[in-house]
Parts: structure tokens; sequence; C-alpha cells
């Protein structure tokens, strides 16, 4: 088979065996029962076989037929009920989603996909809370949380929606007075900007390595991490989210980039798998995720 008409041969054949009649097709198909003739004989003739032995009282397969249409027939079937379940999911959609979040990525990339979902579908709320608690999903009144960690959240159902690259980067004002780390060890005889974590992970060919840095400044909001970093205070360790634009723009100079390759899963966790909404489930969707 090479082109989409094919595939519509395929599905008039299918509906036509399903009947065992061209007429009673055609009316669930709501097509003429001449088109429907017209569709099955191009397809026998691209396959150079017959699939259907015709008389005036009824139709039956040849044997190439029936093995053609064992082959199709359940490819066609889930076909149809993902097209019905996906018809309904959309239709009834409607309730409060509450999700836990945080940082950029929640800014940049949840926050406005939500914002669409509710354009596309006003019978749904939406309420997003903004925390570096990592609360307890199971015991929360929360639909859904985005997560970002290494290893997958053991409490509710997770799934990986995407991952999360960390660049360490200074200006280069920072770096002409101070000079440039070579390696992760280096950081110790800098001024690092310090989030959530003391410890910064780096990745290399010998392994993992963890370095314990310090400075003057801390903050858990990493846009005010970001901004004393371009103002030259010194280092960062950010998620792209944050820095990458300032990268190609070269406001910021990226640092160990052969022992920052290693990206961390984002994670959406529900309560359980059970307990996903028509809601969340639309906004899964908009991750490739889909769930029946």
């Amino acid at each position: 088979m090479e082109t989409i008409k094919d595939l519509t041969h395929i599905y008039s054949f299918i509906k036509v065996a399903q009947f065992r009649s061209f007429t009673k097709a055609a009316e669930a198909l709501k097509v003429s029962r001449s088109h429907l003739s017209k569709s099955v004989k191009e397809l026998e003739e691209k396959l150079g076989q017959p699939l259907l032995k015709r008389n005036t009282r009824f139709i039956d397969f040849t044997d190439f037929g029936k093995k053609y249409f064992e082959t199709c027939a359940n490819h066609i079937e889930e076909i149809e009920r993902f097209t019905k379940i996906s018809k309904e999911t959309v239709k009834d959609t409607k309730g409060k989603i509450r999700i836990s979040l945080a940082g950029a990525y929640g800014e940049d990339v949840i926050a406005p996909m939500i914002s669409n979902i509710l354009l596309k579908h006003p019978g749904i709320e939406a309420e997003l809370d903004f925390s570096t608690e990592l609360v307890d999903i199971t015991t929360h009144e929360f639909d859904l949380a985005i997560r970002v960690a290494e290893k997958k959240p053991t409490k509710g159902f997770a799934i990986q929606i995407s991952e999360r690259k960390e660049f360490v980067c200074a200006s280069p004002n920072y770096l002409n007075k101070f000079g440039i780390p070579k390696k992760p060890k280096e950081l110790i005889n800098h001024n690092c900007l310090i989030g959530s974590n003391e410890k910064w992970s780096f990745t290399h060919d010998s392994g993992n390595e963890k370095v314990s840095i310090k400075g003057n400044f801390k903050s858990s909001n990493g846009r005010a991490i970001m901004n004393a970093s371009l103002q030259g205070l010194g280092i960062c360790k950010l998620p792209g989210v944050y820095v990458l634009d300032h990268i190609r723009n070269k406001t910021l100079l990226p640092l160990l980039s052969d022992y920052t390759q290693q990206s961390i899963p984002i994670w959406a966790v529900t309560p359980s798998k059970k307990s996903i909404s028509s809601s969340v489930k639309l906004l899964l969707q908009e991750f490739g995720v889909f769930l029946f």
C-alpha cells in the first residue's frame, strides 16, 4: 500500500466483509453501493488477487480475502475505538484541575499549555500551585504534579513527559576577572550561586562526581540566580529554560560542557492511574501521552 487512497479502499473492504453486504456497508458509511463496489475492486486490482466471492444471494471471502481481513480487521477496530474514546473524552471534559509545580518549566511550558486547553474547553477550571515543596500527591488534593527527578517517583502514578538539561555558566565579565574552571573540582575556587542544592553533580568517562560548592548568594528562585549571574556575581547551574537564550546571545558562557551532558527526566504524577480525570488526560495528550 502506498497512498492514503489505499487505506480508504482497505476500510471499505473491511466494512463490506463485516456486514457481508455492500448495501448494508454503504448505509453504515453513508456512501453509495457503487462507490463501495468500485473501491473494493480497485483494492483487489492493487493486490492482484480477489478478496470476495460475489453472487446474488451472499458475499463470502476467498482464501486470500479471509487472511487479508484477519490481518487488517483488528487494526481498523482499534483505530475506531481510539477515535470514539478520544471524541468522548473531549466532548465530556469539564471540572477543575489542581496542579502542583515549580520553576521556569512550570511557568514557561505548563502554564501556557493549560491556558491553551482552557481556551478550547471552557468547562475546565485550573488551579496552579507553584511551590518548591514536594507534596505527597497521594495525600494532598492535587490532580497532577510535575516533578523533575533522576529516578521515577514511587508515590502515585508517574509518566515521563519530557527531560531537563542543566547548564553551568557565567557572564564574560566574571570569567575575565576570575578565570574559567576547566574541571568540576576547580569550582571550589569560585563564587557559585547556590540554589536548592549545595552539591553539584557532574558526569564524565570515569563516573559521576559531586562537588560541594560555596558562594555569597543563595536563592530558591532560578530567575534570581540567573540575574545575579548575568550581573557578574558568580557561576550558576540552571536548567536550559532559564539560560539558553542568554547562552545564544553570549551574555552567559557555558562551562564544563563535557561534564554536564546528562539530562534529568520530567515526570507527570497523578495519585493513581484509575483516578486520572478526562481533563488531566487532555493535558497529558499535549505531551503525546494517551491513556484510555
